[in-house]
Protein backbone atom coordinates (compact mmCIF):
# COMPACT_ATOMS: atom_id res chain seq x y z
CA UNK A 1 0.00 0.00 0.00
CA UNK A 2 1.30 3.47 -0.64
CA UNK A 3 3.08 5.03 2.32
CA UNK A 4 1.64 8.07 1.85
CA UNK A 5 -1.82 6.89 3.02
CA UNK A 6 -0.59 5.99 6.60
CA UNK A 7 1.82 9.17 6.74
CA UNK A 8 -1.63 10.91 6.05
CA UNK A 9 -3.45 9.02 8.86
CA UNK A 10 -0.62 9.48 11.62
CA UNK A 11 -0.51 13.55 10.99
CA UNK A 12 -4.51 13.75 11.05
CA UNK A 13 -3.90 11.73 14.24
CA UNK A 14 -1.34 13.67 15.67
CA UNK A 15 -3.48 16.93 15.02
CA UNK A 16 -6.87 15.64 16.48
CA UNK A 17 -6.51 13.12 18.99
CA UNK A 18 -3.80 14.78 21.15
CA UNK A 19 -5.69 14.06 24.11
CA UNK A 20 -6.08 10.19 23.16
CA UNK A 21 -1.72 9.96 22.03
CA UNK A 22 -0.45 12.91 24.96
CA UNK A 23 0.78 9.54 27.38
CA UNK A 24 3.16 8.22 24.13
CA UNK A 25 6.81 8.86 23.89
CA UNK A 26 7.31 12.81 22.46
CA UNK A 27 9.50 11.39 19.29
CA UNK A 28 6.40 9.65 18.21
CA UNK A 29 4.19 12.57 18.16
CA UNK A 30 6.99 15.02 16.70
CA UNK A 31 5.88 17.31 13.62
CA UNK A 32 7.43 16.68 11.31
CA UNK A 33 7.86 12.77 11.73
CA UNK A 34 11.25 12.39 12.85
CA UNK A 35 13.40 10.08 10.29
CA UNK A 36 14.16 6.22 11.42
CA UNK A 37 17.09 6.79 13.40
CA UNK A 38 15.06 8.44 15.52
CA UNK A 39 12.41 6.76 15.77
CA UNK A 40 13.77 2.82 16.21
CA UNK A 41 14.17 3.32 20.09
CA UNK A 42 11.15 4.17 20.74
CA UNK A 43 9.00 1.69 18.35
CA UNK A 44 11.46 -1.40 20.14
CA UNK A 45 9.93 0.06 23.70
CA UNK A 46 6.57 0.13 21.99
CA UNK A 47 6.99 -3.52 21.17
CA UNK A 48 8.63 -4.50 24.33
CA UNK A 49 5.99 -3.17 25.97
CA UNK A 50 3.19 -4.95 23.87
CA UNK A 51 5.37 -8.64 24.70
CA UNK A 52 5.93 -8.09 28.00
CA UNK A 53 3.73 -10.04 30.73
CA UNK A 54 4.64 -6.86 33.35
CA UNK A 55 3.96 -3.86 31.57
CA UNK A 56 7.09 -1.48 31.18
CA UNK A 57 7.20 1.67 33.54
CA UNK A 58 8.61 3.61 30.65
CA UNK A 59 4.79 4.14 29.58
CA UNK A 60 3.91 5.46 32.90
CA UNK A 61 0.98 2.62 33.27
CA UNK A 62 -0.30 -0.81 32.41
CA UNK A 63 -3.77 0.62 30.56
CA UNK A 64 -1.65 3.06 28.44
CA UNK A 65 -1.99 0.63 25.69
CA UNK A 66 -3.90 -2.36 24.80
CA UNK A 67 -2.70 -5.54 23.94
CA UNK A 68 -4.59 -7.13 20.68
CA UNK A 69 -7.42 -9.74 21.45
CA UNK A 70 -5.33 -12.39 18.84
CA UNK A 71 -2.52 -12.02 21.58
CA UNK A 72 -4.07 -12.59 24.61
CA UNK A 73 -4.59 -16.21 24.99
CA UNK A 74 -0.98 -17.07 24.15
CA UNK A 75 -1.15 -20.10 27.52
CA UNK A 76 -3.62 -21.96 24.56
CA UNK A 77 -3.84 -20.38 21.40
CA UNK A 78 -1.47 -21.15 18.95
CA UNK A 79 -1.96 -18.48 16.57
CA UNK A 80 -1.56 -15.84 19.80
CA UNK A 81 1.69 -17.49 20.43
CA UNK A 82 2.81 -17.18 17.07
CA UNK A 83 1.94 -13.46 16.96
CA UNK A 84 4.09 -12.81 20.20
CA UNK A 85 7.15 -14.55 18.52
CA UNK A 86 6.43 -12.20 15.45
CA UNK A 87 6.29 -9.16 17.86
CA UNK A 88 8.95 -9.96 19.35
CA UNK A 89 11.07 -11.20 16.66
CA UNK A 90 10.46 -7.34 15.07
CA UNK A 91 12.42 -6.59 18.16
CA UNK A 92 15.68 -8.25 17.16
CA UNK A 93 15.50 -7.60 13.67
CA UNK A 94 14.89 -3.42 13.88
CA UNK A 95 17.81 -3.47 16.85
CA UNK A 96 20.26 -5.46 14.10
CA UNK A 97 19.30 -4.28 10.63
CA UNK A 98 21.83 -5.80 9.36
CA UNK A 99 20.88 -9.63 10.62
CA UNK A 100 19.16 -11.79 7.97
CA UNK A 101 15.73 -13.43 9.33
CA UNK A 102 16.06 -16.90 10.52
CA UNK A 103 14.54 -19.33 8.28
CA UNK A 104 12.17 -20.95 10.72
CA UNK A 105 11.18 -17.83 11.04
CA UNK A 106 10.76 -17.08 7.82
CA UNK A 107 9.08 -20.09 7.03
CA UNK A 108 6.51 -19.03 10.39
CA UNK A 109 5.64 -15.57 8.58
CA UNK A 110 5.89 -16.67 4.71
CA UNK A 111 2.77 -19.28 5.82
CA UNK A 112 1.15 -16.59 7.84
CA UNK A 113 1.10 -14.31 4.56
CA UNK A 114 -0.55 -17.17 2.90
CA UNK A 115 -2.98 -17.47 5.52
CA UNK A 116 -4.05 -13.92 5.58
CA UNK A 117 -3.93 -13.65 1.87
CA UNK A 118 -6.57 -16.66 1.62
CA UNK A 119 -8.39 -15.22 4.55
CA UNK A 120 -9.11 -11.61 2.63
CA UNK A 121 -11.66 -10.88 0.69
CA UNK A 122 -12.00 -7.41 -1.60
CA UNK A 123 -14.30 -5.93 1.60
CA UNK A 124 -12.83 -7.88 5.07
CA UNK A 125 -10.77 -10.44 6.06
CA UNK A 126 -12.35 -13.07 7.64
CA UNK A 127 -10.40 -14.28 10.14
CA UNK A 128 -9.93 -11.88 13.29
CA UNK A 129 -12.21 -10.12 15.10
CA UNK A 130 -12.52 -6.47 13.40
CA UNK A 131 -14.16 -4.78 16.21
CA UNK A 132 -10.63 -4.87 17.92
CA UNK A 133 -8.87 -1.83 15.64
CA UNK A 134 -5.68 -3.33 17.14
CA UNK A 135 -5.68 -6.61 15.62
CA UNK A 136 -6.15 -4.84 12.38
CA UNK A 137 -3.46 -2.64 12.94
CA UNK A 138 -0.98 -5.14 14.11
CA UNK A 139 -1.76 -7.55 10.58
CA UNK A 140 -0.99 -4.01 8.75
CA UNK A 141 2.61 -3.84 10.60
CA UNK A 142 2.73 -7.56 10.00
CA UNK A 143 2.40 -7.22 6.38
CA UNK A 144 4.78 -4.05 5.67
CA UNK A 145 7.08 -4.81 7.88
CA UNK A 146 7.80 -8.64 6.87
CA UNK A 147 7.34 -7.77 3.38
CA UNK A 148 10.30 -5.19 3.94
CA UNK A 149 12.19 -8.57 5.42
CA UNK A 150 12.00 -10.82 2.72
CA UNK A 151 9.61 -13.26 4.38
CA UNK A 152 7.01 -12.74 1.64
CA UNK A 153 6.35 -15.75 -0.41
CA UNK A 154 8.05 -15.11 -3.99
CA UNK A 155 5.15 -12.90 -6.57
CA UNK A 156 3.03 -13.03 -3.54
CA UNK A 157 4.26 -9.15 -2.57
CA UNK A 158 1.33 -7.24 -4.65
CA UNK A 159 -1.55 -9.98 -2.88
CA UNK A 160 0.40 -8.85 0.79
CA UNK A 161 -0.25 -4.84 -0.46
CA UNK A 162 -3.46 -5.88 -1.49
CA UNK A 163 -4.11 -7.86 2.06
CA UNK A 164 -2.31 -4.24 3.75
CA UNK A 165 -4.89 -1.94 1.66
CA UNK A 166 -7.71 -3.54 2.96
CA UNK A 167 -7.18 -4.41 6.68
CA UNK A 168 -6.08 -0.67 6.81
CA UNK A 169 -9.27 0.50 5.19
CA UNK A 170 -11.00 -1.77 7.47
CA UNK A 171 -9.41 -0.41 10.54
CA UNK A 172 -10.00 3.35 10.37
CA UNK A 173 -13.89 1.87 10.15
CA UNK A 174 -13.20 -0.10 13.66
CA UNK A 175 -11.76 3.00 15.32
CA UNK A 176 -14.75 4.74 15.57
CA UNK A 177 -15.66 1.67 19.01
CA UNK A 178 -11.90 1.92 19.68
CA UNK A 179 -10.76 3.12 23.52
CA UNK A 180 -8.07 5.47 23.91
CA UNK A 181 -5.59 2.54 24.59
CA UNK A 182 -6.79 0.54 21.67
CA UNK A 183 -6.41 4.01 19.72
CA UNK A 184 -2.95 4.73 21.12
CA UNK A 185 -1.87 0.82 20.28
CA UNK A 186 -3.33 1.27 16.78
CA UNK A 187 -1.10 4.61 16.04
CA UNK A 188 2.12 2.85 17.04
CA UNK A 189 1.43 -0.06 14.82
CA UNK A 190 0.72 1.70 11.93
CA UNK A 191 3.68 4.18 12.59
CA UNK A 192 5.65 1.52 12.32
CA UNK A 193 3.89 0.28 9.08
CA UNK A 194 4.48 3.38 7.54
CA UNK A 195 8.38 3.12 8.45
CA UNK A 196 8.58 -0.22 7.02
CA UNK A 197 6.26 0.30 3.88
CA UNK A 198 8.68 3.28 2.54
CA UNK A 199 11.46 0.66 2.05
CA UNK A 200 8.98 -1.53 0.15
CA UNK A 201 7.62 1.65 -2.02
CA UNK A 202 6.37 0.85 -5.39
CA UNK A 203 5.36 -2.53 -5.26
CA UNK A 204 1.58 -2.44 -6.78
CA UNK A 205 -1.50 -4.23 -5.04
CA UNK A 206 -2.82 -6.85 -6.92
CA UNK A 207 -6.78 -8.82 -7.32
CA UNK A 208 -6.39 -11.74 -4.69
CA UNK A 209 -6.36 -14.92 -5.80
CA UNK A 210 -9.98 -15.76 -3.89
CA UNK A 211 -11.40 -12.53 -6.30
CA UNK A 212 -10.96 -15.00 -9.27
CA UNK A 213 -12.27 -18.58 -7.53
CA UNK A 214 -12.26 -20.08 -4.72
CA UNK A 215 -8.97 -21.37 -2.37
CA UNK A 216 -8.36 -24.37 -0.45
CA UNK A 217 -4.44 -23.30 1.51
CA UNK A 218 -2.49 -25.48 3.52
CA UNK A 219 -0.51 -23.98 5.75
CA UNK A 220 2.43 -25.49 8.19
CA UNK A 221 3.72 -23.81 11.32
CA UNK A 222 6.45 -24.71 13.96
CA UNK A 223 7.19 -22.94 17.48
CA UNK A 224 9.66 -24.41 20.51
CA UNK A 225 7.66 -27.05 21.75
CA UNK A 226 4.79 -27.73 19.03
CA UNK A 227 4.40 -28.00 15.54
CA UNK A 228 0.68 -27.33 13.84
CA UNK A 229 -0.49 -27.94 9.69
CA UNK A 230 -3.84 -26.91 9.01
CA UNK A 231 -5.80 -25.53 5.69
CA UNK A 232 -8.14 -22.53 5.43
CA UNK A 233 -10.67 -22.59 2.62
CA UNK A 234 -12.26 -19.34 1.41
CA UNK A 235 -15.37 -19.05 -0.74
CA UNK A 236 -16.96 -16.24 -2.86
CA UNK A 237 -19.65 -15.89 -0.33
CA UNK A 238 -17.26 -14.70 2.62
CA UNK A 239 -17.52 -17.88 4.24
CA UNK A 240 -14.06 -19.25 5.58
CA UNK A 241 -12.98 -22.56 8.01
CA UNK A 242 -10.07 -23.55 9.27
CA UNK A 243 -9.05 -26.55 10.88
CA UNK A 244 -5.72 -27.20 12.45
CA UNK A 245 -3.84 -30.34 13.60
CA UNK A 246 -0.91 -30.10 16.28
CA UNK A 247 2.09 -32.40 17.08
CA UNK A 248 1.28 -33.45 20.00
CA UNK A 249 -1.81 -33.84 18.84
CA UNK A 250 -5.27 -32.66 19.41
CA UNK A 251 -8.67 -33.37 17.51
CA UNK A 252 -9.05 -31.55 14.68
CA UNK A 253 -11.11 -28.93 14.59
CA UNK A 254 -12.84 -26.16 12.69
CA UNK A 255 -13.39 -22.90 13.33
CA UNK A 256 -13.47 -18.83 11.45
CA UNK A 257 -11.68 -16.29 13.67
CA UNK A 258 -8.32 -17.37 14.65
CA UNK A 259 -9.24 -16.46 18.51
CA UNK A 260 -11.21 -19.33 18.66
CA UNK A 261 -8.57 -22.04 18.21
CA UNK A 262 -8.50 -23.49 21.65
CA UNK A 263 -12.18 -22.76 22.19
CA UNK A 264 -14.35 -24.29 19.31
CA UNK A 265 -15.32 -28.01 18.77
CA UNK A 266 -15.57 -31.07 21.19
CA UNK A 267 -14.10 -31.46 24.48
CA UNK A 268 -15.08 -34.21 27.16
CA UNK A 269 -13.31 -35.87 30.10
CA UNK A 270 -12.16 -39.59 30.26
CA UNK A 271 -13.06 -41.19 33.48
CA UNK A 272 -12.40 -37.71 34.83
CA UNK A 273 -9.01 -36.54 32.80
CA UNK A 274 -8.27 -35.78 29.22
CA UNK A 275 -8.30 -38.42 27.13
CA UNK A 276 -4.85 -38.39 25.47
CA UNK A 277 -4.53 -39.11 21.58
CA UNK A 278 -2.18 -42.60 21.13
CA UNK A 279 -2.47 -43.08 17.49
CA UNK A 280 -3.61 -40.89 14.31
CA UNK A 281 -4.82 -43.98 12.75
CA UNK A 282 -6.24 -41.89 9.55
CA UNK A 283 -6.35 -38.93 7.96
CA UNK A 284 -7.39 -37.02 4.91
CA UNK A 285 -8.64 -34.57 3.00
CA UNK A 286 -12.90 -34.52 1.62
CA UNK A 287 -12.48 -32.99 -1.90
CA UNK A 288 -16.11 -32.98 -2.80
CA UNK A 289 -18.04 -30.57 -5.83
CA UNK A 290 -18.07 -27.12 -3.94
CA UNK A 291 -17.26 -28.92 -0.95
CA UNK A 292 -13.60 -28.64 1.43
CA UNK A 293 -12.50 -30.76 4.72
CA UNK A 294 -11.00 -33.63 6.69
CA UNK A 295 -11.18 -36.38 8.27
CA UNK A 296 -8.93 -37.63 11.14
CA UNK A 297 -9.28 -40.76 13.07
CA UNK A 298 -7.67 -41.51 16.58
CA UNK A 299 -7.22 -44.18 19.18
CA UNK A 300 -7.31 -42.53 22.69
CA UNK A 301 -6.92 -43.65 25.85
CA UNK A 302 -5.12 -42.92 29.31
CA UNK A 303 -1.50 -42.52 28.74
CA UNK A 304 -0.67 -45.63 26.85
CA UNK A 305 -3.85 -47.64 27.38
CA UNK A 306 -6.12 -47.22 24.71
CA UNK A 307 -9.31 -47.73 25.00
CA UNK A 308 -11.41 -45.97 22.33
CA UNK A 309 -11.20 -44.83 18.51
CA UNK A 310 -12.72 -41.18 18.10
CA UNK A 311 -12.95 -40.24 14.58
CA UNK A 312 -13.73 -36.46 13.37
CA UNK A 313 -14.70 -35.32 10.06
CA UNK A 314 -15.15 -31.16 9.14
CA UNK A 315 -17.07 -30.46 6.02
CA UNK A 316 -17.58 -26.85 4.05
CA UNK A 317 -20.33 -26.63 1.94
CA UNK A 318 -21.19 -23.44 0.31
CA UNK A 319 -22.50 -21.59 3.27
CA UNK A 320 -22.91 -25.10 6.23
CA UNK A 321 -20.10 -26.19 8.16
CA UNK A 322 -20.81 -29.91 9.25
CA UNK A 323 -19.05 -31.68 12.04
CA UNK A 324 -18.70 -35.43 12.87
CA UNK A 325 -18.15 -36.96 15.71
CA UNK A 326 -18.19 -40.83 15.75
CA UNK A 327 -17.19 -43.19 19.16
CA UNK A 328 -16.57 -46.23 19.53
CA UNK A 329 -15.13 -48.46 22.73
CA UNK A 330 -12.84 -50.75 22.28
CA UNK A 331 -13.41 -54.90 22.78
CA UNK A 332 -13.65 -55.44 26.80
CA UNK A 333 -13.12 -51.69 27.89
CA UNK A 334 -15.23 -49.34 30.07
CA UNK A 335 -15.86 -45.51 28.61
CA UNK A 336 -17.58 -43.26 30.68
CA UNK A 337 -17.41 -39.55 29.41
CA UNK A 338 -17.70 -36.34 31.69
CA UNK A 339 -17.40 -32.70 31.17
CA UNK A 340 -18.54 -33.09 27.45
CA UNK A 341 -18.91 -29.68 25.84
CA UNK A 342 -19.90 -28.75 22.07
CA UNK A 343 -18.65 -25.49 21.50
CA UNK A 344 -19.51 -23.79 18.19
CA UNK A 345 -18.46 -20.32 17.46
CA UNK A 346 -21.60 -18.17 16.41
CA UNK A 347 -22.18 -14.22 15.28
CA UNK A 348 -25.57 -13.96 17.94
CA UNK A 349 -27.16 -15.02 20.50
CA UNK A 350 -28.97 -18.54 19.83
CA UNK A 351 -32.86 -19.18 20.50
CA UNK A 352 -34.53 -22.88 19.70
CA UNK A 353 -36.35 -23.29 16.67
CA UNK A 354 -37.25 -26.77 16.79
CA UNK A 355 -36.18 -29.89 17.70
CA UNK A 356 -32.27 -29.78 18.14
CA UNK A 357 -32.35 -26.25 16.19
CA UNK A 358 -31.26 -22.94 17.16
CA UNK A 359 -31.19 -20.28 15.25
CA UNK A 360 -29.57 -16.50 15.56
CA UNK A 361 -29.70 -13.34 13.51
CA UNK A 362 -26.72 -10.89 14.00
CA UNK A 363 -24.31 -10.20 11.29
CA UNK A 364 -24.53 -13.52 9.97
CA UNK A 365 -28.61 -15.35 10.32
CA UNK A 366 -27.48 -18.34 11.47
CA UNK A 367 -29.01 -21.56 12.31
CA UNK A 368 -27.30 -24.91 14.36
CA UNK A 369 -28.91 -28.09 14.14
CA UNK A 370 -27.76 -30.92 16.11
CA UNK A 371 -28.38 -33.55 13.20
CA UNK A 372 -27.50 -36.71 15.11
CA UNK A 373 -27.64 -36.33 19.08
CA UNK A 374 -27.59 -39.40 20.84
CA UNK A 375 -26.43 -37.92 24.30
CA UNK A 376 -29.45 -35.47 24.13
CA UNK A 377 -26.49 -32.41 23.87
CA UNK A 378 -28.93 -28.85 24.72
CA UNK A 379 -28.21 -25.32 24.34
CA UNK A 380 -26.24 -24.50 28.31
CA UNK A 381 -24.54 -20.79 27.63
CA UNK A 382 -23.93 -18.23 25.04
CA UNK A 383 -19.90 -17.51 26.17
CA UNK A 384 -19.06 -13.28 25.78
CA UNK A 385 -16.36 -14.47 23.08
CA UNK A 386 -18.83 -15.98 20.83
CA UNK A 387 -19.32 -19.38 21.73
CA UNK A 388 -22.17 -21.90 21.39
CA UNK A 389 -21.75 -24.30 24.53
CA UNK A 390 -23.93 -27.71 24.00
CA UNK A 391 -23.76 -30.16 26.94
CA UNK A 392 -25.28 -33.34 27.77
CA UNK A 393 -27.36 -33.56 31.23
CA UNK A 394 -25.04 -36.64 32.63
CA UNK A 395 -22.47 -38.53 32.67
CA UNK A 396 -21.90 -40.45 29.50
CA UNK A 397 -21.30 -44.15 29.07
CA UNK A 398 -20.17 -45.50 25.68
CA UNK A 399 -21.91 -48.82 25.00
CA UNK A 400 -21.44 -48.73 21.53
CA UNK A 401 -20.18 -46.95 18.51
CA UNK A 402 -21.95 -43.73 18.45
CA UNK A 403 -22.49 -40.90 16.22
CA UNK A 404 -22.61 -37.21 17.05
CA UNK A 405 -23.12 -34.60 13.89
CA UNK A 406 -23.76 -31.13 14.00
CA UNK A 407 -24.15 -28.25 11.05
CA UNK A 408 -23.80 -24.24 11.50
CA UNK A 409 -25.69 -23.09 8.54
CA UNK A 410 -25.32 -18.83 7.84
CA UNK A 411 -27.77 -17.17 4.98
CA UNK A 412 -31.28 -15.79 4.61
CA UNK A 413 -33.98 -17.82 4.91
CA UNK A 414 -32.92 -21.16 5.98
CA UNK A 415 -35.39 -23.79 6.28
CA UNK A 416 -33.55 -27.04 6.50
CA UNK A 417 -29.92 -28.54 5.93
CA UNK A 418 -29.51 -30.75 3.77
CA UNK A 419 -27.09 -34.13 4.83
CA UNK A 420 -26.43 -35.62 1.42
CA UNK A 421 -22.60 -34.05 1.37
CA UNK A 422 -22.26 -36.24 4.23
CA UNK A 423 -22.31 -39.89 2.76
CA UNK A 424 -19.49 -41.38 2.68
CA UNK A 425 -18.42 -40.36 6.01
CA UNK A 426 -19.99 -43.26 8.56
CA UNK A 427 -18.83 -45.60 6.86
Amino acid sequence: MDSTVYRHFIEKSQKDAKNSLRHLPAVFLSSPILPWEEINAALIGFLNEICSDKRDTSLHTPSILHTPSIMQNRTSNYFAQLFYLFNESCIVLIEHPEQEIPLKLKANAANMFRLLIASTTPRQILCLDKSDSTNLAMLVFFLETYMHWGACPNAWECYAKRTAHICFNLFKKSLFQASDSQFRTSFCYILGAWLFALKTEGISDSRLPNERKPVQEHFNFSTEDQKARGSVFCAPKKHLYFTILRKPPHPVTAFSLLEHENRAGLFLNLNDTKPKIIETTKSHRLERPEGYGIVESYLCGEDTEPCFTWTVAILSYRMTLYRVDIFAPLEGKSVFFTNIQLCIPVTAPLNPTGHDRYSGIGAENTVIELIKNPWNLDLSAMSTTGIAVFVPAHTIYLAKRTEIVSACAKGENIQSIDTTHLLGIFE
